[in-house]
C-alpha cells in the first residue's frame, strides 16, 4: 500500500512538472537517461500541440537543483553530473544547439537582497563557464540573469526549502543563435573590446553597451586582404575602417599585425539613439568596388534586428548570389563576413 501511494505521488509530481513545462534535475539511473530528460524538456513543442507551448508557456526549461552550499557558487560533484548531462543534451542535438539559452541564478532569503543578487549571478556564471569549457558551445549562446531571492519555489523558513531555492534554471528562449562569424574563408581574427569601470572586457553577441562605455574593434589578418568595418544602427551605416578620421591605417592590411579602430589609446562612444546595433566586418582578397552596397544588401535581407529581443537572420551560403547584386565575384569560399549584434542601452 505504501509503495502504491508513493508511486501515485511521484506520478502526480511528474504531471505537474509537465503541465508547467519544467523538468527538475533529479537522480537518474544513468547519465544518458538524465541527458535525454533534459533534451526532451528543452526541445520546442510541435506547433500542432499548442503554438504557445504547454499551459501557454513558450519557453522550455530545466530546473537544476545543484545544491549550492550557503554563500557559495562552487559546483559540487553532483552538480557536475547534471551539467554533463545538460551539456551533452544541448551540444549533441542539432536542434537544441541552434538556440540561445537564458541561465537564471537563484538564492534563498538568507543575507541581504543585494548580496543574494550578486551571488545568483555568480551561480549562473559558474554553470555557463562549465558548459562552455567542457562542451562545443559558445559563450554568446547563453544569457545570464540573477534573480537573487526574488523568485522562491519553496518556503524559506526551513533548510529544505532554502536548499530548493538555491538553484539554477536553464531556459530555451527559442531565439535562434547566430554565431559571430558565419560565412567565408578565415581571413581574420576579430574582437570587439569595451572599457567599463576601468576594466576592459570582450564584447559578445547580444551584450549591452551604454553611453559611458568606450569600445574598439581589433583584428589580426591571416593574409594580405582588404578589410571593411561598419557599425550599423536603424538610422545609419558608419564606415569605421578604412576611415582616416579614426585610424591612419589603410588597405590592404598586413598579415600578423594587430590593427585597432580607433587608434591605440582612443575609444568610440555611443550616441543618444538607443536600440539594437551591430558590427559588420568584410574581408576579401581584392579591393571591393562598393563594400557599403554589400552591407546594405545584408540589411535589406533583414539581417539587422529591429528590437532588443529579436535576432538577425543568417544569409546562408546558397543565398549569397541572389542577395548580393554586385559587380564583384563573391563566393562563400573566398569572402569573409563577420557580425556581432549588441544592445545600445
Amino acid at each position: 500500500m505504501k509503495n502504491l501511494i508513493k508511486f501515485l505521488f511521484l506520478g502526480l509530481v511528474l504531471v505537474i512538472f509537465l503541465i508547467y513545462n519544467i523538468v527538475p534535475a533529479k537522480e537518474a539511473s544513468s547519465l544518458d537517461e538524465l541527458s535525454e530528460k533534459f533534451r526532451k524538456a528543452l526541445l520546442p513543442l510541435p506547433k500542432e500541440i499548442n503554438p504557445k507551448g504547454i499551459g501557454g508557456i513558450k519557453e522550455r526549461s530545466v530546473i537544476l537543483n545543484l545544491r549550492f552550499k550557503l554563500n557559495s557558487y562552487n559546483l559540487t560533484p553532483e552538480a557536475i553530473l547534471y551539467l554533463d548531462a545538460l551539456g551533452r543534451a544541448i551540444s549533441t542535438d542539432p536542434n537544441l544547439r541552434s538556440y540561445v539559452y537564458r541561465v537564471e541564478g537563484h538564492t534563498c532569503s538568507l543575507g541581504s537582497a543585494e548580496y543574494n543578487k550578486k551571488l545568483s549571478i555568480k551561480r549562473a556564471e559558474a554553470v555557463v563557464q562549465y558548459l562552455v569549457n567542457h562542451f562545443p558551445l559558445q559563450r554568446e549562446q547563453f544569457e545570464i540573469v540573477g534573480y537573487g531571492e526574488e523568485r522562491p519555489i519553496a518556503p524559506n523558513d526551513t533548510e529544505e526549502g532554502r536548499q530548493k531555492n538555491r538553484r539554477v534554471v536553464v531556459v530555451n528562449t527559442l531565439k535562434k543563435f547566430i554565431p559571430s562569424k558565419f560565412i567565408g574563408k578565415d581571413f581574420l581574427n576579430v574582437k570587439v573590446k569595451y572599457v567599463r569601470n576601468n576594466q576592459i572586457n570582450e564584447l559578445k553577441n547580444n551584450d549591452i553597451l551604454t553611453e559611458k562605455d568606450g569600445y574598439a574593434i581589433e583584428f589580426i589578418p591571416k593574409e594580405k586582404v582588404y578589410v571593411y568595418i561598419f557599425q550599423v544602427s536603424k538610422k545609419s551605416i558608419v564606415p569605421l575602417f578604412p576611415n582616416e578620421e579614426f585610424s591612419k591605417d589603410l588597405n590592404p592590411v598586413t598579415p600578423g599585425r594587430l590593427y585597432r579602430v580607433p587608434s591605440p589609446g582612443k575609444w568610440f562612444y555611443l550616441d543618444q539613439n538607443k536600440g539594437t546595433e551591430e558590427f559588420i566586418v568584410l574581408a576579401y582578397t581584392n579591393e571591393l568596388e562598393n563594400p557599403i552596397k554589400i552591407c546594405k544588401k545584408l540589411l535589406s535581407s533583414k539581417v539587422i534586428s529591429k528590437g532588443v529581443e529579436s535576432k538577425p537572420i543568417v544569409i546562408r551560403p546558397e543565398e549569397m548570389h541572389q542577395n548580393f547584386e554586385t559587380s564583384e565575384t563573391l563566393t562563400p569560399s573566398n569572402m569573409f563576413i563577420w557580425r556581432l549584434v549588441f544592445i545600445h542601452k
